[in-house]
């Protein structure tokens, strides 16, 4: 009998051992990932060509290192700095003596003075920025500048964007138009909204009809011509490389159209009223990036509830929700299993599991799931940069300190 219970728990061991064996098979890389520059920092940003900003202590000054952690520019006496704008070079810094706003380039060279009292990163499709500086009856009054502080629209507007290389988006009269750099007004004054922050393809912007609830998008182009009648219930922006795929979501779903307004993948992914809920419950979703977006769909069994079911769904939560990633054919290639943190960069995408350790995962573009090191969190949008990735200690870390920012390598 105990020869018996013997073979019985030898098997059981055998039994176990291929189990966790295929399920490390299945996740690739265990923890192989090594700390480029290890956790020290209170505040860090992402290399950008070869460069980051970091802060060591809070409130403290501002450093600028390469991947080798060598300081290449030693306190400079920023409040904050934000993150380096693609393809313009400058990164816009809050000046710790005069309280304002100034860009610094990628030597540490501040190139256009700290003078402005609120600013918008340098647009990547325009090389502008919007700022404002404070009137002579104290108002704040907007213009817009060029990397080389040249001023492309006038101090003279209560609030104007540049939204394309050809496109400025106006306020008057609590109603928006558009004007091109001509000044020549090229959509009249009949919008209630511009959807300024979003990226889109050259030459397309996001305009808004009615509030709230009652609120329409569609896309107009350079000329004011209508790409995309002002009727969806939004519209989703694309990722920082400007792929050619809009999402949009009508009557409860979400689909993809081209540049030209035609669809492209039907509307049948989820985009009901849920969708900010679902943002926090599953992250980013509906952006294409290297050929690949996460989208919504609702599990099998709230698929097959009657329709006045699923309408209430909305009220009980994300949870009747699973994410998907799929290709530009709308092909669903494979399930997410966690929280997208970001989209797809330099062949990763950074995913948060729910409810289990470890916390953190990379997925590449075949979903196969490369294990981070434990005792790590992302406290915002997270994707490989230049073969780096950056991420935070938590809190019950015993090898650091907690909170503090490190940059793990990561190799393809």
């Amino acid at each position: 009998m105990v020869r018996k219970h013997r073979y019985l728990l030898i098997l059981l061991l055998l039994l176990l051992v291929v189990a966790v064996g295929n399920y490390y098979l299945s996740i690739g890389k265990v923890s192989e990932f090594e700390w480029l520059i290890e956790p020290q920092f209170e505040k860090a940003h992402d290399f950008y060509k070869g460069v980051a900003w970091v802060q060591e202590q809070k409130e403290g000054p501002w450093k600028l290192i390469d991947k080798t952690g060598k300081v290449i520019v030693d306190n400079f006496p920023a409040k904050d700095i934000e993150p380096y704008t693609r393809w313009v070079d400058l990164a816009a810094f809050l000046s710790a003596e005069s309280v304002k706003y100034g860009f610094v380039n990628l030597s540490g060279d501040v190139v256009i003075r700290p003078e402005y009292n609120t600013i918008f990163s340098f647009k990547e499709t325009t090389g502008t920025a919007n700022v404002s500086q404070r009137g002579q009856d104290r108002r704040s009054i907007y213009g817009v500048i060029d990397k080389n502080e040249n001023i492309v629209m006038p101090f003279t507007h209560d609030s104007i964007f540049h939204v394309q290389p050809n496109l400025f988006a106006i306020k008057k009269d609590k109603k928006w138009g558009y004007i091109n750099v001509k000044k020549e007004v090229i959509a009249d004054f009949i919008y209630d909204g511009s959807y300024l922050t979003h990226p889109l393809p050259s030459g397309l912007c996001v305009v808004v009809k009615g509030e709230d609830q009652d609120k329409k998008f569609g896309l107009i182009d350079e000329k004011g011509q209508i790409i995309l009648p002002v009727s969806y219930d939004r519209i989703y922006q694309v990722s920082s490389v400007m792929e050619d795929l809009i999402a949009v979501s009508k009557d409860g779903q979400v689909g993809f159209v081209d540049t030209k307004g035609n669809t492209v993948i039907d509307l049948k992914f989820w985009g009901r009223q849920l969708i900010d809920e679902a943002l926090l419950y599953y992250g980013v979703f509906y952006i294409f990036s290297e050929g690949l977006a996460t989208v919504l769909l609702l599990k099998p069994q709230a698929e097959e509830m009657p329709t006045s079911d699923k309408q209430r769904i909305e009220r009980w939560g994300a949870s009747n929700l699973e994410a998907w990633v799929i290709n530009k054919k709308g092909e669903l290639l494979f399930r997410l299993q966690g929280l997208a943190i970001g989209f797809f960069n330099e062949g990763f995408m950074l995913v948060r599991r729910r409810g289990s350790e470890p916390k953190y995962w990379l997925i590449d573009h075949e979903g196969k799931r490369y294990l981070l090191p434990p005792n790590l969190e992302s406290s915002s949008l997270g994707m490989v940069s230049e073969g780096t990735l950056r991420m935070r200690t938590k809190a019950d870390s015993r090898r650091y300190k907690a909170n503090k920012y490190g940059y793990l390598k990561i190799d393809k």
